[in-house]
């Protein structure tokens, strides 16, 4: 478990239907699934289904309220994706096309979209929005993903209209490297211009100072 001021990031319960029941009602936004390539869900047990097989990758957490234990929304770090992040990065270097002011060398770049490289996903419930939350887990995310794991850079993507997450992301110190055009989203089968951010671990500590 990982901990801030106001929040603990924590393992999903299985098997706990009060746990599924209150994803389902967060998770039913319409607001949020499609903002993040995802179907809203569609009833409790599908909520469930979930949290048993898919919300158990090693750096899945809960993001729950300190003050109810109360779940309000999913983070993860996980292995970089070849199809929306490593692609897109590497035609963007190949192309010439990195977004003006981007802070590091093609060289650089290029290592960081292999190895042990981190990327980010996550997503909070609609009536926590513009509270603050997902700034702190996912500023706790990141120390984790430098201290703990190890990784050299944490990458993380959006699409280039969700201002919220953008700032989101620019408030935790990931700079833009590129605009990846026309992704696919095979969950939802849409097509969105995302936009990439990576931040390394010298830039982090940087933040720190």
């Amino acid at each position: 478990m990982l901990e801030t001021e106001r929040l603990e990031l924590r393992r999903w319960r299985k098997g706990n239907l009060e746990e599924a029941a209150t994803l389902f009602r967060y998770a039913s936004d319409e607001e949020i699934g499609p903002l993040c390539g995802w179907n809203p869900h569609t009833g409790v047990e599908e909520s469930r289904n979930i949290i048993n097989d898919v919300f158990v990758g090693p750096e899945n957490y809960a993001i729950a309220l300190k003050s109810t234990d109360e779940p309000i929304g999913c983070v993860e770090l996980k292995d970089i994706s070849d199809e929306h992040t490593t692609e897109p990065v590497r035609e963007a270097i190949r192309a010439n096309r990195l977004l003006d002011g981007c802070e590091m060398d093609e060289g650089a770049l290029y290592e960081l979209t292999a190895g042990s490289a981190k990327e980010l996903g996550y997503w909070i419930a609609r009536p926590y929005w513009g509270w603050g939350f997902m700034t702190e887990a996912l500023r706790e995310m990141l120390r984790h993903a430098f201290k703990n794991l190890g990784a050299p850079a944490v990458w993380g993507g959006h699409y280039i209209d969700n201002i919220a997450s953008s700032r989101v992301m620019e408030h935790c110190g990931l700079k833009p490297v590129c605009v990846a055009s026309h992704c696919h989203f095979p969950i939802i089968d849409e097509y969105h211009d995302c936009l990439i951010r990576v931040i390394t671990r010298a830039q982090w500590c940087e933040t720190l100072a």
